[in-house]
């Protein structure tokens, strides 16, 4: 994840993950069940400080677990990822439809 300020708006940069496993689906198939106590907690660590660091931009990123991604890297470790701000809004302003 990146910042990006751009006319004098803070955006978040991030790369496309569609193609990475939802936590949802991670949990359904049982995915995570085959990960270590150790790799759990690193993922729910990456999910908070990546979401306090968002959060500390004005950012608000709606969490979800069909949102949130799950991506195995090439050292066979698991890392959680944050997709879906297209739209990325400063806290306090939302839309009708997130409701």
């Amino acid at each position: 994840m990146g910042l990006l300020r751009k006319g004098g708006v803070l955006y978040a940069v991030m790369e496309d993950m569609v193609q990475h496993i939802s936590l949802s689906d991670a949990v359904t198939t049982g995915m995570v069940t085959q990960l270590s106590r150790i790799q759990k907690l690193q993922i729910g660590y990456e999910i908070a400080t990546t979401l306090s660091a968002l959060h500390q931009s004005d950012i608000l990123k709606v969490l979800s677990n069909v949102t949130t991604r799950l991506e195995t890297i090439p050292d066979g470790r698991t890392r959680a990822k944050l997709p879906g701000l297209v739209t990325p809004r400063p806290k306090g302003e939302s839309a009708a439809s997130e409701f």
